[in-house]
């Protein structure tokens, strides 16, 4: 069921910090876990939607994510059920992955044959979306790539607006 403005809140929050994150590496479907700062991070946006009472946590399969959504669960007053999504999992970054984020490569991403083209990462999204069921308030833990695929490619609106998201940040998304 998709989102939109007369119906229940729909959530998207990023995984909260890795190490890799924070040395602005591509992780992409590498398996990191979160570091003590994307610990608490994930705990302070857990405390921060305490207030909503979520009906259900879907998540990527990565750690990273799984980590940030137990998190937040925990936080919550009646815990929620978390669903793990394999189509939620971050693009597949190929051979860029592990490799430092620099102006360069970035350019090159899009032409590398090992890298999740971006019509597969929607086709992923579009099906994963409909997989949600957002008739109570829900949240969608997930990752940066993921998010920018959503609000670029699929339409999706988000407040508070925004191109692109940091970890552990919490938006609430829309359909037009």
């Amino acid at each position: 069921m998709l989102c939109s403005s007369d119906m229940a809140e729909l959530y998207f929050m990023r995984h909260a910090e890795t190490e890799l994150n924070r040395q602005n590496v591509w992780m992409g479907r590498t398996d990191h876990r979160l570091n003590q700062n994307g610990v608490e991070q994930a705990q302070r946006a857990g405390a921060a939607m305490a207030s909503v009472q979520l009906a259900r946590i879907y998540t990527s399969p990565l750690l990273r994510a799984r980590q940030t959504a137990q998190l937040v669960a925990s936080r919550q007053a009646g815990p929620p059920l978390v669903i793990v999504l394999d189509g939620l999992i971050e693009r597949g970054f190929g051979d860029f992955e592990g490799m430092l984020k620099t102006h360069l490569l970035r350019q090159l991403l899009e032409q590398d044959p090992t890298v999740e083209a971006l019509h597969q990462l929607k086709a992923r999204l579009e099906e994963v979306m409909l997989a949600i069921d957002d008739a109570a308030p829900v949240l969608v833990v997930s990752h940066s790539a993921v998010f920018k695929c959503l609000t670029q490619c699929l339409g999706y609106r988000v407040k508070p607006e925004r191109t692109t998201i940091s970890n552990a940040e919490r938006v609430r998304l829309f359909r037009p």
